[in-house]
């Protein structure tokens, strides 16, 4: 295949690049998905509209034969869409939090966590000696259950149909940031408590907070004291807090902070989050992306359930519109305890 003047190389490319690019391609595909209404027409609009993309050699090498009701790789064809969406995904979890967080602990759902509470004993032992035996302490953790949160994201005909060099961007932002922005949220805020079937507590949640007094840098250091006696041998420790005064923290000491890494998110709102992530176990099975130009739904963040006589529905087709539906699969819990601190605002 033939590249553009302004196709990257592959080989030129670092692994964050290449997901990046993909997940654009990603957009560009939901946008042919939402003009042609299935994902054999989407596929071939793609090849057509995107030649010398990244992605049209995955979709060329898909797309080998027409679906019948007698073959049984009916879904051959699709199978080149799954790496674009693989990164999609993949940049769903560098933008948020649990992406950003180095060593958070990932484990599967449904499965129960132990928590090593006992080490082994090891011993030094001389030249033809017996060597001791120990036994290793663990009590049960967590067990994390699927939990999902999601959205319905109403765009323009318009936005879709990426006619304007550059609109797969503002698409891919406009279905990950409002789903970064919630996750992130639910991570962080105090105020989340679980709700069973439905929602986690946050990291914070039930934990007492540090109280914030008139200076900050002492704070910052009281919060410190806490956690690392709770965490003397925390490897990866991290504080979380919005951009201002991540700005002071990493001025002090002459530009060397605190010793530790500071993590800028909006979530955190004005508390400032001491965090050892070994302590914190993450399940999650990232984002998924549907479409719909025929729906009608609930222009409402709060939407009645069940419908009644009085609720207003507004069709995607009367209004020239698109309704993405993204949803995310995830679930978290602290594991040991003490693994989070909290300065208040």
């Amino acid at each position: 295949m033939e590249l553009t003047k302004d196709m990257p190389r592959l080989g030129a490319l670092t692994q964050t690049q290449y997901q990046n690019q993909l997940s654009l391609e990603f957009a560009k595909y939901l946008g042919c998905l939402a003009e042609t209404g299935g994902p054999m027409g989407a596929t071939k609009a793609y090849l057509q509209r995107f030649p010398h993309s990244i992605g049209a050699p995955l979709m060329q090498k898909a797309a080998v034969a027409a679906g019948s009701t007698t073959d049984a790789n009916w879904a051959a064809p699709l199978a080149g869409v799954k790496p674009l969406q693989d990164a999609f995904i993949a940049i769903a979890r560098q933008q948020s939090l649990l992406g950003r967080i180095a060593g958070l602990r990932r484990v599967p759902f449904g499965v129960k966590i132990p928590i090593e509470t006992g080490g082994a004993n090891y011993q030094w032992v001389p030249e033809n000696q017996a060597k001791p035996a120990s036994a290793m302490a663990f009590a049960n953790g967590p067990t994390l259950t699927p939990t999902k949160h999601a959205a319905i994201v109403a765009v323009s005909q318009e936005l879709v149909e990426l006619s304007v060099a550059g609109m797969e961007g503002a698409l891919r932002d406009t279905l990950l940031n409002g789903l970064t922005s919630f996750t992130d949220r639910q991570f962080l805020d105090p105020a989340i408590a679980a709700v069973a079937g439905k929602n986690p507590a946050s990291v914070t949640n039930g934990t007492t907070p540090i109280p914030a007094t008139a200076s900050y840098q002492t704070d910052v250091q009281t919060l410190l004291n806490a956690f690392f006696a709770a965490n003397p041998n925390a490897q990866n420790a991290a504080l979380i807090t919005n951009a201002g005064h991540a700005s002071q923290i990493r001025s002090w000491n002459s530009g060397g902070g605190v010793g530790v890494d500071v993590i800028v998110s909006d979530a955190a709102l004005g508390n400032t989050i001491a965090m050892n992530p070994a302590g914190i176990v993450v399940a999650d099975n990232g984002a998924t992306v549907d479409i719909s130009r025929e729906a009608s739904i609930q222009m409402n963040d709060a939407p009645d359930n069940p419908v009644t006589a009085t609720t207003v529905l507004v069709s995607a087709f009367q209004m020239n519109m698109a309704f993405f539906r993204v949803e995310r699969t995830v679930n978290w819990a602290t594991a040991i305890a003490g693994s989070v601190k909290y300065l208040a605002a």
